[in-house]
């Protein structure tokens, strides 16, 4: 039986530590458990959103009029040469254990916070890799009519990697419009055998890197997507790279936002709470004062200079929720 409480504050479940009270709120231990919190939202006419770790989100300062689910199961098989994980698993966790068996693909995820549902739905990536490299198939639980008018049941069901129609930071479930989202149970990730000791030295550096680059604090992991495709080419051309970065860029085919929001000169930017990284300018911060107001606000004012000075628009990564 779960237990649905009432007005729980979201600021304690996101990395951004910002979002007012969600109106219910509940904590599925299971896929079991996680139907019985869907068809609860269902019989109360409530929307719902699936919470995972809690990174790249922003809520709302009025909170989420409606049922958020934080999946927390975290069931990991290791499987021939691959993992099925559930979708509650935390991508740290499951970096580990594929280094502490062997097995290579998700190094490069070492040290980003959130779970593997929320990174198939993101299409998380990192040092060239993206997620959708490694899904196989997933889990799925689907909404469906029953014979009951106005009521449904929830079925679950097996889908490839195709399903997911992954894109550069997204799957078509980031921006699902229709109210009965379909929700990760589990996912199959196909993986490589690779040296033990090699492969956990990887991991290491990965999480070294990851922790010299990225700033300390409140945040909720990188503010905008990077450039990448056809108009890498004419930027490069117009604007003034060096050398190196042309080279760099030129050959990844992809441009860091970062360098635009510096480029800028607005690093160090701070609208209320909301502040843009001086080691980052990826990253906008959490003072520990700021509101989800501070932080669109400053999304907005990074998207216009960046437009103005470059041509350049902008697409937040982070998803912000009403």
């Amino acid at each position: 039986m779960i237990n649905i409480l009432e007005n729980q504050l979201l600021s304690k479940y996101t990395t951004f530590h910002i979002g007012g009270a969600a109106k219910h709120f509940v904590i599925v231990k299971n896929t079991e458990e996680l139907q019985e919190a869907l068809e609860w939202a269902k019989e109360n006419n409530e929307k719902y959103f699936i919470l995972g770790g809690g990174s790249n989100v922003l809520f709302s300062d009025d909170g989420y009029e409606g049922l958020v689910i934080k999946i927390a199961f975290f069931d990991i098989i290791i499987e021939g040469g691959g993992m099925i994980a559930g979708a509650g698993v935390p991508l740290l966790l499951a970096v580990k254990r594929a280094g502490d068996a062997g097995l290579a693909g998700l190094e490069n995820f070492a040290g980003i916070p959130g779970t593997i549902g929320g990174a198939v739905t993101n299409n998380a990536g990192a040092y060239g890799s993206s997620i959708e490299k490694a899904v196989e198939k997933a889990e799925i639980g689907f909404a469906v009519p029953s014979e009951v008018e106005g009521s449904h049941n929830y079925n679950i069901k097996i889908v490839d990697n195709e399903w997911f129609e992954f894109g550069y930071r997204k799957s078509k479930l980031k921006y699902w419009q229709d109210a009965d989202k379909p929700v990760i149970l589990r996912v199959w990730l196909k993986l490589q055998k690779e040296d033990k000791e090699k492969l956990q030295e990887k991991i290491k550096e990965v999480m070294n890197d990851r922790i010299k680059k990225e700033p300390k604090g409140f945040c909720a992991g990188c503010a905008f997507k990077n450039i990448k495709g056809e108009e890498v080419a004419k930027i490069l051309e117009k604007f003034d790279f060096t050398p190196e970065e042309r080279e760099r860029f030129g050959s990844r085919k992809a441009i860091p936002t970062a360098w635009f929001i510096d480029h800028a000169g607005l690093k160090g930017k701070k609208i209320g709470g909301a502040y843009i990284s001086e080691e980052h300018a990826n990253y906008i911060m959490n003072d520990s004062t700021a509101t989800a107001d501070h932080v669109l606000q400053l999304v907005s004012l990074v998207k216009q200079q960046v437009r103005d000075k470059f041509g350049v628009q902008l697409e937040e990564e982070v998803q912000v929720v009403e």
